[in-house]
């Protein structure tokens, strides 16, 4: 998905094989749920056109700049402890805006958190299934800087 989007700027033409993917590996319910509690599927200012600089100023605009800039994967190592603790697991998706957050500052540190929301948009946000299971984390309360 990285090279078609940043590459070849064409997120549409990967989109579904990574959503199929995902499915293959047992990450689906994380990323569907992942996409409806970043709003991601209400994002309306990233589009197939947003380049790596705008989106480098949504990433600021939502959650400061040097909090994803510093972002490393000691961060993310904390999967562990969120699924130990019930915040995650492959069944039911994510349990808490926490890790989601966390997700999303790993997307702006790797300079491909618009390719993420589109692919959220083109899949998980269009499947009658994902939207009936987690559609409601839209109307949660939002946090500063969410779209």
């Amino acid at each position: 998905m990285v090279e078609e989007c940043l590459s070849h700027r064409d997120i549409t033409a990967s989109a579904q094989e990574l959503f199929q993917k995902h499915k293959r590996i047992n990450q689906a319910e994380l990323m569907g749920s992942y996409c409806f509690y970043e709003k991601h599927c209400s994002n309306n200012k990233v589009t197939v056109d947003t380049t790596v600089e705008e989106a480098e100023k949504m990433c600021d605009a939502r959650y400061g700049h040097s909090k994803w800039a510093s972002f490393g994967v000691q961060h993310w190592g904390m999967q562990r402890w969120w699924r130990l603790s019930g915040k995650m697991n492959n069944t039911d998706g994510f349990h808490s805006r926490i890790p989601t957050q966390s997700l999303a500052k790993m997307f702006c540190a790797m300079g491909n958190y618009h390719c993420n929301v589109m692919y959220c948009k083109e899949t998980y946000c269009k499947d009658p299934e994902y939207i009936q299971k987690y559609g409601h984390l839209l109307k949660e309360e939002p946090l500063p800087g969410d779209p």
